[in-house]
């Protein structure tokens, strides 16, 4: 009995985990919400510039965004500098830029 209330329980947690992180957005973030404010006052589109932020963050590590043009808004803001990255990651965000604007645009 005892070992089926413990699976049960673990059970539990595992979907709650596992909800909570496809439920946790990426659409909510305060990095987006710059980007897309910032975006806006060149590309009067929201949801293209919506669209640019989000294919560059399914490419992209956290620490490259942060060392992207994407989070420059979100960075000043926060007085926040952009990581050191290496060449390889900079030549990452280089290459996703171009397939962003051909997807979004």
């Amino acid at each position: 009995m005892v070992q089926r209330n413990l699976f049960s329980a673990v059970i539990f947690v595992l979907f709650s985990v596992f909800l909570s992180s496809c439920s946790g957005s990426d659409k909510d973030s305060p990095m987006r919400s710059a980007y897309t404010q910032d975006c806006m006052n060149d590309i009067p589109d929201q949801k293209a510039c919506e669209c640019l932020f989000d294919f560059a963050n399914d490419k992209l590590t956290e620490e490259e965004m942060l060392n992207s043009d994407l989070t420059y808004a979100y960075r000043k803001a926060n007085g926040i500098s952009s990581p050191k990255i290496s060449s390889e990651s900079e030549t990452k965000i280089m290459g996703v830029m171009g397939p962003a604007f051909e997807a979004c645009m």
